[in-house]
């Protein structure tokens, strides 16, 4: 989750999609509790994730497809900073989307070892692995992909004819691959100046 969106953020030219699972933010809007794990002393903890969102989650808006998987009981990772990550990402012109859990897949990985508690935090094969996944994120994934501008065509369409509509992306793969010509030594060597 977390790791996730660091990723998306740090090097979002890379990504053709970023899928958040039981994700979370630097910071918190939600306040200590005894009843939940994921809450952070306020004001200073929302404050945090404020600059988080208005900062970090500026950059992973240009990943094409961002998807957010979250179970609104989840104790550990906030629904609540969930849904903001989404908004966020949309406020700067991004795509997300926000996969709601179930309450009753909340807990549903298999548990491993000592007895855990129900924190509603426990999604990852639901989500991700179980026969479960081509309903809830990997379709509409795949729709998502479909649907988003390739992001070289649509830099050479934006740099030739700016007022131009962006059309969906029908190739396959979604990225234009280096040249075949060019070897390894020729891009790590510096471009000589002529004199």
């Amino acid at each position: 989750g977390f790791g996730a969106y660091q990723l998306g953020f740090f090097a979002p030219e890379i990504f053709d999609a970023v899928v958040s699972v039981a994700g979370y933010g630097r910071g918190t809007l939600e306040a200590l509790s005894a009843n939940s794990a994921c809450g952070g002393p306020q004001p200073e903890s929302g404050n945090v994730f404020r600059a988080f969102l208005a900062e970090e989650v500026k950059s992973l808006a240009a990943v094409p497809a961002i998807f957010v998987v979250h179970a609104r009981n989840d104790a550990v990772s906030s629904f609540r900073d969930a849904s903001e990550i989404v908004r966020a990402v949309r406020e700067h012109g991004g795509r997300a989307e926000l996969v709601m859990v179930p309450d009753e897949a909340a807990d549903s990985d298999p548990k491993r070892g000592r007895r855990r508690s129900k924190l509603g935090h426990h999604y990852f094969n639901f989500a991700l692995l179980h026969d479960t996944s081509e309903d809830v994120t990997w379709a509409s994934l795949r729709r998502a992909l479909i649907e988003a501008p390739c992001r070289l065509e649509l830099e050479e369409e934006q740099l030739e004819q700016p007022e131009k509509p962006i059309a969906p992306c029908n190739s396959k793969p979604p990225y234009k691959a280096r040249p075949q010509s060019v070897k390894q030594e020729q891009l790590q060597q510096p471009q000589q100046q002529p004199e």
